[in-house]
């Protein structure tokens, strides 16, 4: 520590180092939207049924090993990691399928923040993916076809973006 003489001398030098950065009021918009963009579902997700989807999915989950198995194609990766997911527990199914359900939308929109990032203001870009989860298909917040097939075609859209535009180092 200095002496009382190098202290009033190098005053600045010892003032910066105490002094807060400022925050800006972008910064807090910022943190207020992504804050409601990732807790507005936590409330809804042990609400309600839709009784045709939500029971055409659990009924396919809960029959996959057994009975008919998987029906169709194209939702044999879902269906089997439902029925992994399902017959791995013995209660709250529709619960994790829900919360599976978040976590997917949450990593589809960090993927599309991801991808237009360099594009659009940051602000912007939050307040458009909020109004796109405000906005979405939500009376079928279950694991399904369609929040596992959007997640993957947006990681890919970043992999190819990664891989093909951006700079990189050699």
């Amino acid at each position: 520590m200095a002496n009382g003489y190098e202290y009033y001398k190098n005053k600045e030098k010892y003032m910066n180092f105490y002094k807060l950065k400022s925050i800006k009021s972008t910064d807090v918009l910022s943190i207020v939207l992504l804050s409601v963009l990732i807790l507005w579902r936590i409330p809804f997700l042990n609400k309600g049924i839709d009784c045709t989807d939500t029971g055409f999915s659990l009924d396919n989950y809960k029959n996959v090993f057994q009975g008919n198995g998987i029906n169709g194609i194209g939702i044999f990766i879902t269906t089997f990691i439902g029925g992994v997911i399902y017959n791995s527990l013995n209660s709250y199914q529709l619960l994790v399928f829900r919360i599976i359900h978040w976590i997917l939308n949450l990593t589809t929109y960090y993927f599309s923040y991801c991808i237009f990032k360099k594009y659009l203001d940051r602000n912007f870009l939050l307040l458009l993916l909020l109004g796109m989860s405000f906005g979405a298909k939500n009376g079928e917040a279950l694991f399904s076809y369609y929040p596992l097939t959007s997640c993957l075609l947006l990681l890919s859209v970043c992999l190819l973006i990664d891989g093909t535009i951006d700079e990189k180092k050699q």
